[in-house]
C-alpha cells in the first residue's frame, strides 16, 4: 500500500523537535549563536534550539496543498525567550509580499548562576516557555515554497539571554472527508 501524497494532520515542517540536530534548519549568515538543549517539559525529556545574539535559523519547505475552504495551515510551537527584547518568527512564501509575523516577548530572565548551579547539581533547567498557536493566512498554493525563519535581538556584552523554541510543527488541516451514495 503506498503512503498517500498529501498527510492531514501531520507537520509539514522537518524536525520541529530538533531530535535530529540541527537537521533541516539552514543558520543565516550572521555571528549569533546557536546551540541545542534539553529540559523538562510536562514530564517529558524534550530538546530545544537555544538561539541568541542577533542569530537567525530558518526552514524552507514545500506546501502540498492549496489554501482554501476545504484546507488550511496551523502553525504550532514552544518558546520561552529571555532576553529583555523580542525575538520574531517570520513564515514567507517565495515570490509573494506577504508574511505571517508572530512576535516572541520576553516573559522572564534567567540567573546564569543559578542556572549554572542547578545544572552542575544534576537537575533539569526551569523550562517555562509559552505554547504559541497561529492559523497560517497566507495566499498559499500546492507546491509553493514556504519559509519559517526564527530572529533574536542582538545581545549587550556578557548578556546570555536567548530564545528557547522547539516542538514547530505546521499542521495541513483537512476538512472531514464526507462520503456520497451511489445510485
Amino acid at each position: 500500500m503506498h503512503k498517500p501524497v498529501i498527510q492531514a494532520n501531520e507537520s509539514v515542517i522537518r524536525n520541529g523537535g530538533f531530535t535530529e540536530g540541527f537537521s533541516h534548519w539552514k543558520p543565516q549568515e550572521n555571528d549569533g549563536s546557536f546551540g541545542l538543549g534539553q529540559d523538562w517539559y510536562e514530564g517529558e525529556r524534550i530538546r530545544y534550539l537555544e538561539i541568541s545574539d542577533g542569530a537567525s535559523i530558518s526552514q524552507e519547505v514545500t506546501v502540498p496543498k492549496t489554501l482554501g475552504a476545504d484546507a488550511r495551515y496551523i502553525l504550532h510551537f514552544l518558546c520561552e525567550t529571555t532576553h529583555a527584547e523580542p525575538g520574531t518568527l517570520i513564515v514567507s512564501v517565495a515570490g509573494k509580499p506577504q508574511e505571517c509575523v508572530i512576535s516572541l516577548p520576553p516573559h522572564r530572565r534567567r540567573d546564569r548562576d543559578a542556572d549554572t548551579a542547578c545544572l552542575a547539581a544534576g537537575r533539569p533547567l526551569d523550562y517555562q516557555p509559552i505554547v504559541y498557536s497561529q492559523e497560517i493566512d497566507l495566499p498559499l498554493t500546492a507546491q509553493d515554497k514556504l519559509k519559517l525563519s526564527v530572529f533574536t535581538p542582538l545581545n549587550d556584552p556578557g548578556d546570555y539571554s536567548a530564545v528557547f523554541i522547539t516542538r514547530i510543527k505546521l499542521e495541513l488541516c483537512l476538512a472531514p472527508l464526507v462520503l456520497q451514495t451511489l445510485k
